[in-house]
């Protein structure tokens, strides 16, 4: 997910970056705050219990 977040931070201030962190058991909740911490005005990182896939992107869309 780094490397990725990475990639998508060459793209400047001119991109947002939602990552939706539905209960996931890894260390995607801990890098999606450090990196909203880092970038507050690029990357915003919310969590919420396991609705699904189709959850998680109604939760970004909205």
């Amino acid at each position: 997910m780094e490397v990725c977040l990475r990639s998508l931070l060459k793209g400047g201030d001119e991109v947002e970056i939602i990552i939706v962190d539905d209960g996931s058991t890894d260390d995607t909740g801990r890098i999606a705050d450090s990196y909203a911490l880092k970038f507050p005005k690029i990357v915003k990182a919310i969590h919420q219990p396991n609705g699904g896939h189709g959850a998680g992107i109604m939760t970004a869309l909205n």
